[in-house]
């Protein structure tokens, strides 16, 4: 889900991976960085 703030920006967040949790100043800068947000969690369920 792609969430504005109040304050500016946005947040990102998956229903299907809960600890996927990132943010951008805009919506582009959000969702490019589901990719880095997204491999974090890939590495944690590998651990």
């Amino acid at each position: 889900m792609l969430t504005p703030q109040p304050e500016g920006g946005y947040t990102v967040t998956s229903p299907v991976l809960p600890e996927l949790v990132t943010e951008g100043a805009t919506t582009d800068e959000a969702i490019k960085n589901v990719v880095d947000a997204l491999k974090a969690v890939i590495e944690t369920y590998e651990d």
